[in-house]
């Protein structure tokens, strides 16, 4: 169990917007976690498959920029255990090897229709 902290910030570092999750990677008992391993142990060695989890976070889901002269131009990510004192020190460590940070604007109906029904207007197109 972790907390996420985001933070939005325009370019002289004020603060436009925060977000705070908690989060958690799923549980993997340790029977099920050697019975996985020992199933995939050569994709494992070899490179083809590899350990990693992957938690996605919605943190600004409609966040918009209303200041012109202060635009978002910082995000400051932060992780830490919510209460370090009920989780020994070894709990307490996250260990990231890459992240990703996708920003956009929203779409409006039209596009969100041509974006998650890409086959029904490519066939209404061929169609037309």
């Amino acid at each position: 169990v972790f907390m996420v902290k985001v933070d939005l910030r325009s370019s002289d570092r004020s603060l436009l917007a925060s977000s705070k999750q908690h989060s958690m990677l799923p549980y993997e008992s340790t029977m099920v976690s050697l019975s996985r391993k020992a199933l995939l142990i050569l994709p494992l060695i070899s490179g083809l498959l590899s350990e990693t989890r992957t938690i996605t976070l919605l943190c600004f889901d409609s966040y918009v920029d209303v200041d012109e002269k202060r635009p978002a131009s910082l995000v400051e990510v932060s992780l830490g255990v919510p209460n370090p004192a009920a989780f020994p020190a070894t709990l307490q460590t996250i260990q990231i090897h890459s992240a990703e940070l996708r920003y956009g604007k929203e779409m409006n109906a039209a596009q969100s229709f041509f974006r998650n029904w890409r086959s029904s207007c490519a066939f209404f197109g061929t169609m037309v």
